[in-house]
């Protein structure tokens, strides 16, 4: 299951990838659990590259990799906001 998954909450429409679910999870999150999930999500990131390494006909690891990635982001600047950290 890919950190995705696991922070995800399907739409009705089916969508697997719908990122405003994803918005209206991270916003539901503790503050002090967003760090803990960024780091899963990197640890996630290198995992699937590693994965791919072993097996390049499988691109769906760098699928995982990029979308673990925009994860993290996402997670990071909701993070910033709550603390009041610019940049």
């Amino acid at each position: 299951m890919s950190v995705f998954d696991k922070l995800f909450v399907r739409a009705d429409n089916g969508d697997p990838k719908d990122w405003r679910a994803l918005e209206r999870r991270i916003r539901s999150m503790r503050t002090d659990d967003l760090p803990s999930w960024a780091e899963q999500s990197l640890y996630a990131i290198g995992r699937n590259l590693i994965e791919y390494r072993k097996d390049p006909s499988r691109p769906e690891f760098l699928d995982e990799a990029v979308d673990g990635s925009r994860v993290v982001v996402r997670l990071i600047e909701e993070y910033r906001r709550r603390l009041n950290i610019s940049g």
